[in-house]
């Protein structure tokens, strides 16, 4: 029939114009003959040994799926993370920022955005950073030798120096202190007082500020050691986390735990 194959090639093209409409698997995928040994960090949303659930595990799924890799997947202290990573005993991590140190033995592949705020109770009235300062009676709490990013550790340090700082060794304890009003504001990021105020019930009862507005967020992600990953490795893994970006699955992974306008802000970067 004379009008079948431009029927065809209409056909074709049709398909073609569709599937570039799609997001595609940029090159080869990485490389992987044996279990890529990683750690999670329990740390709030990101990662909840006790629920075995958290953004970064769902991270790890979806990049075993896309990549066809296998993960041998334990949970240790950030600190003890960072040591295995360096010494050669672990291949990646997550929820990672580089420093210059730690530039020497690990690469980090940037996933989100994440900016400490100030959790303050409602029934304070002081809720400028020069209000709060100049109130003797106010309190702030921190978790023991966590950095905050430095407008806030120079705070941390003024008010350490007038004795108004109440220091806790987690998160836990931090939350239960800010309920009983040991102290009325606190620093933390979304990933961890979004779940910690929902477990007090306190949700209602704080409001986030951000007193450090020209400081931008931390940028971290996906860490990888050096030792096991190759320049040419990493940029297979990075067109991999590309690919979530690009087709909206990882912002999906993001909204099953914080809401848009967070999730959002933590895509920005």
């Amino acid at each position: 029939m004379p009008g079948a194959p431009m029927s065809r090639l209409s056909l074709l093209i049709l398909s073609l114009l569709c599937l570039a409409g799609l997001p595609a698997q940029a090159g080869p995928l990485p490389t992987c003959p044996q279990p890529i040994k990683l750690a999670l960090h329990d740390f709030g949303l990101l990662y909840s040994k006790a629920q075995a659930r958290g953004i970064d595990k769902d991270l790890v799924a979806e990049l075993a799926r896309r990549s066809g890799c296998r993960f041998q997947i334990s949970s240790m202290p950030r600190a003890r993370i960072w040591k295995m990573l360096e010494a050669g005993h672990l291949d990646m991590a997550t929820s990672g920022v580089l420093t210059a140190e730690r530039a020497a033995y690990a690469c980090v592949i940037d996933v989100m955005a994440l900016k400490n705020q100030l959790v303050l109770r409602r029934d304070v009235a002081q809720t400028s950073l020069s209000a709060f300062v100049g109130e003797p009676r106010l309190r702030l709490g921190v978790i023991r030798g966590f950095s905050y990013g430095a407008g806030y550790d120079e705070l941390i340090r003024l008010l350490r120096g007038l004795g108004r700082v109440d220091e806790s060794t987690d998160f836990a304890q931090l939350y239960d202190k800010l309920a009983a009003g040991r102290f009325q504001a606190t620093l933390s990021q979304s990933v961890n007082y979004y779940p910690e105020l929902q477990r007090r019930g306190l949700r209602e009862q704080v409001q986030i500020l951000d007193w450090m507005p020209h400081e931008g967020p931390m940028i971290g992600g996906l860490i990888l050691s050096k030792r096991y990953c190759s320049a040419a490795e990493l940029d297979k893994w990075r067109a991999l986390v590309e690919g979530m970006r690009a087709d909206g699955s990882w912002r999906r992974i993001l909204l099953d735990y914080l809401p848009e306008p967070e999730v959002e802000s933590m895509l920005r970067f």
